[in-house]
């Protein structure tokens, strides 16, 4: 079975107000401005906002405090990339450098060979991009190349590859669908991930 490689240590039930509500207002907040700088307005910015709000909330009331906040810190960043890639078919170069830096923090949460599997997955996109611009297709933009660095810090390169592999499945799907000439990649990635869960592909 394979793992994102999270340490079973922080799989532990937590339960409890403590102090994460303190974390959660102010994360909670500072999402709230920034789906709505996504150009999301009236009900869709609420919908978006609230399911962001309680996803946090499970994730600073289930984990351990410190790595609760890096993961939920990681997820919004991760999700609002995506919003942005779906929106706009770009990503914001800001939020992509604060999940680099978010990222850089797997070091210590998770392992310190957590880089290796980062750069190791970046290199893989990279040779990827390298490859289909070869055949004069653009189907990775640099934003991408930037953001699997964070991405296959924390989830390993195994559990990179799976999510990718996933991805590219419903780009494939998206494609036959719509015929849509460009895909937001990391929309892809993220619905990638969230099908590895509940497919239970991905053991966690």
């Amino acid at each position: 079975m394979l793992s994102f490689g999270l340490p079973a240590l922080f799989y532990h039930f937590d339960m409890g107000l403590k102090i994460s509500l303190f974390y959660l207002l102010p994360l909670s907040l500072l999402m709230f401005f920034l789906i709505k700088k996504a150009g999301f307005m009236g009900w869709p910015l609420f919908l978006i906002w609230g399911g962001v709000a309680c996803f946090n909330a499970l994730i600073l009331f289930v984990y351990d405090i410190y790595f609760g906040i890096f993961l939920a810190s990681f997820f919004d960043i991760f999700f609002l990339l995506a919003l942005w890639d779906m929106r706009y078919l770009y990503v914001p170069l800001s939020l992509n450098f604060l999940a680099v830096f978010i990222g850089m923090f797997s070091v210590i949460f998770i392992s310190p060979i957590s880089l290796l599997y980062g750069f190791g997955f970046c290199g893989f996109l990279s040779f990827l991009q390298v490859c289909f611009r070869a055949f004069k297709r653009e189907s990775l933009g640099d934003g991408d190349i930037v953001f699997a660095l964070p991405f296959g810090m924390i989830f390993g390169l195994e559990g990179s590859l799976v999510a990718l592999f996933l991805a590219s499945l419903l780009g494939v799907i998206c494609f036959a669908f719509f015929r849509a000439r460009r895909l937001p990649f990391i929309a892809l990635l993220f619905f990638g991930v969230s099908l590895s869960f509940f497919l239970g592909v991905v053991n966690v």
